[in-house]
C-alpha cells in the first residue's frame, strides 16, 4: 500500500476529516488532499512525524519499511508498556486490540 493510501485510509478510520489533519500538521486540507492523492509525495519530516502523530501510527509503517501487523503489534506493546512489570499474554493483547478498536468506532 502506498504512503498516500495509509494516510487516507487512517484518517477515514479514525473519522478525521482533511482540515482536521491539516490543521493539526500546520498545512492546508487541500494540501492533505493532495497528500492523500500521491501529487505530493516527499514530505519533509516535521510534517511525516506530524502526521504519524494524528494519525496514531508508527512513521515505519507509514514510510512502507514495516508492515500492518508490525505497526497493530507496537501500538498494542505501547499501550501495555504502561502497565510496568506486567506481562500481557497474546489472550491480553488481542484483548487490548479490541478495545482499541471500540474505542476508535465511537469517534
Amino acid at each position: 500500500m502506498k504512503m498516500s493510501d495509509k494516510i487516507k485510509n487512517r484518517r477515514e478510520e479514525l473519522g478525521l476529516t482533511l482540515q482536521e489533519v491539516g490543521e493539526y500538521i500546520g498545512v492546508s486540507k487541500a494540501t492533505v488532499q493532495r497528500y492523500e492523492s500521491g501529487e505530493i509525495k516527499n514530505l519533509k519530516l516535521v510534517i511525516i512525524e506530524r502526521l504519524t502523530q494524528v494519525l496514531k501510527i508508527n512513521p515505519g509503517y507509514l514510510m512502507g519499511w514495516e508492515s500492518e501487523e508490525n505497526n497493530k503489534e507496537k501500538g498494542i506493546n505501547t499501550i501495555a508498556a504502561h502497565f510496568e512489570g506486567n506481562d500481557f499474554s497474546e489472550g491480553d493483547k488481542a484483548d487490548i486490540e479490541r478495545f482499541i478498536k471500540f474505542v476508535l468506532s465511537k469517534k
